[in-house]
């Protein structure tokens, strides 16, 4: 559940901080995944992955999608609260380049 939240949590920001500078984009979809470690005798999750995928219509608009995934991963309140260490590995792809 914890890493649904930090997947869910990431994406709304990402939809929020477009939405304030004007970033259409056409598609998003995201995968994420925790590793669970034993660590004294507790199990914690250690490190959280979330790989989002953002659909553009513009190659100019990458810039900026990048500069807000940036802000994203700064400004997640629930990658703040936790002590996994979180990654985030964004893919941008272009509306014209998606199969359907």
């Amino acid at each position: 559940m914890l890493v649904a939240a930090l997947n869910a949590c990431m994406m709304l920001m990402f939809v929020s901080f477009a939405q304030s500078k004007k970033l259409a984009f056409v598609a998003y979809e995201s995968a994420a995944e925790g590793l669970l470690e034993n660590v004294d005798g507790k199990y914690r999750i250690i490190e959280v992955n979330v790989r989002p995928i953002v659909v553009l219509s513009s190659e100019a608009d990458i810039a900026a999608a990048r500069t807000i995934m940036t802000e994203v991963k700064a400004n997640c309140f629930i990658s703040n609260s936790i002590t996994a260490d979180v990654k985030l590995d964004p893919q941008f792809r272009m509306a014209s380049d998606v199969v359907t």
